[in-house]
């Protein structure tokens, strides 16, 4: 999956390369992006799903792996993202704490032990604090 912040066109352009939905959190309201798509490479002439945004204020957009989908499911549970997603908004909380919020929550369901790998992105779209300047945390364990 990959999401693009044109600010020439003053667009984000979000690409789906897989089946797992994405979500976005605008005004308190949840859209999820669920159109079929299947994982690029999987079959000759694939072609990834495309949804268009207006750049604005306090705009979430959700993504993740499967593995954020099945955890919990050796127990019979599931993460129920939109509900976890709209408290956060209200709260104000940040993109990281959000990306925090649904890891630990995935890892406890999965008592740790990940069924698949999981991965976690959540763009934002904040009011601006202080400087303009653009930001990016990512973060890798070093084993």
């Amino acid at each position: 999956n990959i999401i693009s912040y044109d600010l020439a066109s003053r667009t984000i352009v979000i690409t789906r390369n897989n089946p797992e939905p994405m979500y976005i959190v605008r005004n308190g309201e949840i859209e999820t992006l669920n159109e079929a798509s299947i994982s690029v490479g999987v079959r000759k002439n694939t072609r990834p799903s495309i949804t268009e945004l207006e750049i604005e204020e306090n705009l979430l957009i959700v993504m993740f792996s499967d593995g954020v989908v099945h955890a919990g499911t050796r127990k019979g549970q599931y993460l129920d993202l939109p509900e976890i997603l709209k408290d956060s908004y209200y709260a104000g909380l940040s993109p990281q704490w959000i990306a925090d919020k649904v890891m630990d929550m995935a890892l406890e369901l999965d008592e740790n032990r990940p069924v698949d790998d999981i991965s976690i992105a959540v763009f934002g779209v904040m009011p601006t604090t202080g400087d303009e300047v653009r930001r990016l945390t990512v973060g890798f364990p070093a084993k």
